[in-house]
């Protein structure tokens, strides 16, 4: 796990990650997060979750990126982010082993679904034989009515996860539309008929294929979603034609049949409306409890508490009037609507008091701060996650150094803390070789 905090205001946006990177819940290793995405250009990114897409380091990919695009300009942060995702998409080492664990892991997987139906089907007609010798028809029938309950239960359970917001990093209509699924069960469909044929023998499936393609996908669709770690990539900084930061969030799933699957995470650019921003990633919750003057956990415990807390008050007070019963069941329907109404009305004016009381005022003060300000700002929200996690019982998941960095129009990419493995002073080559390569970008533009 990890704590990342952006802030910007019209000037520049500043960012700051902590360092620790988690085994197994348990261990603790040191790794980096914030890169520059060019050393020429004011555009830095961001990492959180899994530190490698299709098992390669994310550092390496980000630092290719920039050897072989980084001199490249764009306009606009959103083309900034359109490249690095095409060039994600088409990163060669993936691709070379995309497809064949791809193509594994989805036999495998459609494998043990046909297995599940099989022994369902089994069980059944080992209990109808107990009471009377079945017939073609009837073992017919039972095939087709546990094919079609599967059928209706794997459709019901995707509509569900379509239709739920449980949160932002899923997404079923941008990671499958409809488009995609029917072009994906065109060209599986043969596969999984064969192998559905093969596994249930003797038994009268080929009226059913269609639905157990349908099955084998849904569910394939849905476990990929939830058991893919996924990693979050924040991009930030200005466009060319930009005079005001933005960031764009992505929630990287990997390649999924040579294909890269995302979903598009939460954005935001400064304008002459909005002058200030700050938004935490991975371990939201102290930056959270600063801005809005209540931890998360404290607020839902109000939100749970309070309705129920309201609802014992009432009963217990009509208890002591000792009212008839069909007195209270005449007024109950009035009586639970008028608490609603000033439950609703309490909560109106909890929000009105957070927003202006606490975030409001803070947003107002970090519009005016300067770009030093902003760099001890952000970091200083990331330490306080960090003593947080270390004088609680849970794991000591965000941990120092913390890496900062301020991205500006006109400065660029500056990093204010930055740790390295090695000491500069003993290893000059690096540094030289680093100003050598930037001289000669910025020489090579000259004569363009």
């Amino acid at each position: 796990m990890t704590a990342e905090v952006l802030a910007m205001n019209k000037e520049a946006v500043s960012i700051a990650a902590d360092s620790a990177a988690t085994l197994t819940g348990e261990k603790i290793f040191l790794t980096n997060k914030i890169f520059s995405l060019s050393k020429k250009f004011p555009i830095g990114i961001m990492i959180y979750n899994n530190l490698q897409y299709c098992g390669i380091p994310w550092e390496t990919i980000i630092k290719e990126y920039r050897k072989k695009n980084g001199n490249r300009e764009y306009d606009t942060l959103v083309e900034y982010s359109q490249a690095f995702l095409a060039y994600l998409n088409n990163f060669p080492i993936t691709q070379e082993n995309l497809s064949a664990n791809n193509n594994r892991e989805f036999s495998q997987f459609t494998r043990s679904i046909l297995d599940e139906i099989r022994k369902h089907i089994y069980i059944s007609i080992n209990c109808g034989t107990k009471w009377k010798k079945l017939t073609d028809t009837d073992i017919k029938s039972i095939v087709t009515n546990i094919v079609d309950e599967n059928y209706n239960n794997s459709i019901s359970f995707i509509n569900t996860i379509k239709n739920s917001n449980r949160d932002r990093e899923i997404n079923f209509c941008q990671l499958f539309p409809d488009e995609f699924r029917d072009n994906f069960l065109e060209s599986h469909k043969d596969e999984i008929s064969n192998l559905a044929i093969a596994l249930f023998e003797r038994l009268p499936i080929k009226g059913s294929l269609d639905k157990i393609s349908v099955i084998v996908l849904n569910y394939f669709f849905f476990d990929y979603i939830f058991s893919t770690t996924t990693t979050g990539v924040v991009i930030t900084g200005f466009g060319e034609t930009e005079y005001f930061p933005s960031y764009n969030e992505f929630i990287i799933y990997g390649g999924f049949f040579k294909e890269l699957k995302y979903v598009c995470g939460r954005n935001q650019e400064i304008s002459t409306d909005n002058l200030a921003s700050v938004c935490a990633f991975a371990q939201e919750d102290v930056c959270y409890g600063f801005m809005e003057g209540i931890f998360p956990n404290n607020l839902n415990f109000l939100l749970k508490e309070l309705p129920s807390t309201m609802k014992t008050v009432i009963d217990d007070s009509l208890s002591i009037l000792n009212l008839s019963t069909g007195i209270i069941k005449a007024k109950e329907r009035e009586i639970s609507e008028l608490v609603i109404c000033h439950l609703n009305t309490f909560f109106d004016k909890f929000d009105y008091h957070r927003g202006c009381e606490h975030s409001q005022k803070s947003i107002n003060i970090i519009r005016h701060l300067s770009k030093e300000e902003l760099s001890e700002f952000v970091e200083s929200l990331v330490y306080l996650t960090s003593i947080k996690r270390r004088v609680s019982y849970d794991i000591e998941s965000v941990s120092k150094p913390i890496d900062v960095a301020v991205i500006s129009k006109s400065e660029g990419f500056i990093w204010i803390k930055r740790k390295h493995y090695f000491t500069l002073d003993k290893n000059l080559a690096y540094h030289l070789a680093n100003i050598e390569g930037v001289r000669k970008d910025y020489e090579r533009d000259e004569t363009i």
